[in-house]
């Protein structure tokens, strides 16, 4: 019988493996559309969707890639729907892309994520030429 942190673990594999294969599928799923499955953070006090890979809100995976960036606590204002009722928060999205074997999508959906949430109006050129350069 599997411990309550072996099926946590099992599930957030799970949730990890759908996205991959979101990621791995983007050829079928055209990059121009992916703006349609950007959604709004709800408003705080609100319920927030959880994130399938780490188990977290996805306002708190996105804190983690915040942290990453460093940039202000709540400014990624987004999160990725992937398939129906799929969502997924930036950290874990960014997490589940950069190990895909997919590189060419790498810099397009980066760049794609970056501009959805504004960080290049906060990141410094470096960092711009740093995350171009995946």
């Amino acid at each position: 019988m599997l411990s309550n942190l072996e099926k946590e673990r099992q599930a957030h594999a799970g949730g990890r493996a759908r996205v991959r294969q979101h990621w791995e599928n983007m050829d079928v799923v055209p990059l121009h559309d992916a703006y349609r499955r950007f959604r709004e953070l709800p408003g705080e006090g609100k319920a927030c969707p959880d994130c399938p890979c780490c188990g977290q809100s996805v306002r708190a995976c996105n804190r983690r890639w915040e942290g990453v960036l460093k940039i202000n606590t709540d400014a990624i204002k987004h999160y990725y729907e992937f398939g129906e009722r799929e969502v997924v928060g930036f950290g874990c999205a960014m997490d589940v892309l950069l190990e895909t074997s997919f590189a060419k999508h790498h810099t397009e959906l980066t760049l794609y994520w970056a501009h959805v949430v504004n960080i290049f109006a906060l990141m410094k050129g470096s960092e711009v030429a740093k995350y171009v350069a995946m």
